[in-house]
């Protein structure tokens, strides 16, 4: 069923063979002045990730990709205040507390910048006939923003240093659990 502006996504257009295109909407948003407002506005976000889109010439809507938008959702969760999200990293492993105090607050309100990516996405969906993409950090991403230095951690797992042998390999293991 087609959206408010006849998108239908069960009739899509494969694209092209070949096509090449840059994901320019980061570009795009630092060429407006007002570029640290449009990043809290999702209506606004959207029409940037449209504006990129239609420069570059592809269907395809390709959001901001932020990496801090997840850390700052989680550490949102933690009590973390949001101007120190981006410095911020963990010196040790979360307790059972915490992650009980974060589990609790799965239902809060995302940080603004997190609502307005949402939304924006929303805006191309219903009210353009591009293809909406969305996107999320994935877990070892996500840990590496989490942490100052997962190397070290990360190579020590590898040669089978447990948490229990080590904090920074207990805290890689908080961050990023191993699949059972």
């Amino acid at each position: 069923m087609p959206n408010s502006a006849g998108h239908d996504p069960h009739r899509l257009k494969p694209v092209p063979p070949g096509l090449r295109m840059p994901i320019g909407t980061d570009l795009v948003l630092h060429e407006h002045a007002d570029a640290a407002e449009i990043v809290l506005n999702g209506r606004r976000l959207g029409q940037v990730t449209e504006e990129a889109a239609g420069r570059y010439g592809t269907p395809l809507a390709v959001p901001l990709m932020d990496l801090r938008l997840e850390k700052a959702d989680l550490l949102d969760r933690f009590g973390v205040p949001e101007a120190q999200v981006d410095a911020f990293h963990f010196d040790a492993a979360p307790s059972e507390g915490d992650m009980a105090r974060v589990a609790a607050a799965v239902d809060a309100a995302f940080p603004a910048r997190c609502q307005a990516h949402f939304d924006s996405i929303r805006y191309i969906a219903e009210e353009t006939k591009l293809v909406p993409v969305g996107m999320a950090i994935g877990p070892f991403s996500l840990m590496t923003k989490l942490m100052a230095d997962p190397i070290v951690p990360i190579a020590m797992a590898g040669m089978g240093v447990t948490g229990a042998e080590n904090p920074g390999v207990l805290m890689r293991s908080a961050a990023w659990p191993s699949p059972s």
